[in-house]
């Protein structure tokens, strides 16, 4: 893909698609964040700052493919496929097996080390399957707007 092609603009259409997609993640990440904040109520656990901090690079990607999308750009649903698959496999690496890098508090180990309540293991499947959702809403988008480019070359 050249760099014309990933700076071209979409179609209303795929805007649209892109923008509700990653306002999904976003809303789905929130709701796992505030899950965690559940969970931290229950064991008396008070966030600190860093983590807090830290917290947000899970909101980055999506936040970057909405904001690339609502300028109509291409690359905005390469960034949402990118934030979808990458919120999806980071959330169920670090919640089924632990943290590499250690840096999530009480979160580093694993649900299963930490006991995690059916609410929690719910929450999690949710989101990580809103994450392939979402991808797969940027991999159409991309599709879509590589046909219609395509078609204007050849038609």
């Amino acid at each position: 893909m050249s760099k014309n092609n990933i700076n071209r603009t979409i179609g209303k259409e795929s805007i649209k698609i892109l923008m509700i997609a990653n306002i999904v993640m976003l809303l789905m990440v929130l709701i796992h964040d505030a899950d965690h904040i559940r969970q931290a109520i229950g064991w008396g656990y008070r966030f600190t700052f860093s983590l807090l901090a830290i917290n947000c690079i899970a909101y980055a990607p999506n936040l970057a493919a909405f904001l690339l999308s609502r300028q109509g750009r291409f690359s905005g649903a390469v960034w949402t496929c990118i934030g979808g698959i990458n919120t999806g496999i980071s959330f169920a690496k670090i919640h089924l097996l632990g943290a590499s890098v250690k840096v999530w508090g009480p979160w580093n180990d694993s649900f299963f080390v930490l006991g995690a309540d059916a609410i929690s293991w719910w929450i999690l499947a949710i989101t990580i399957a809103v994450g392939v959702g979402v991808a797969m809403a940027g991999m159409y988008v991309i599709g879509m707007e590589n046909r219609k480019h395509q078609e204007s070359y050849e038609g």
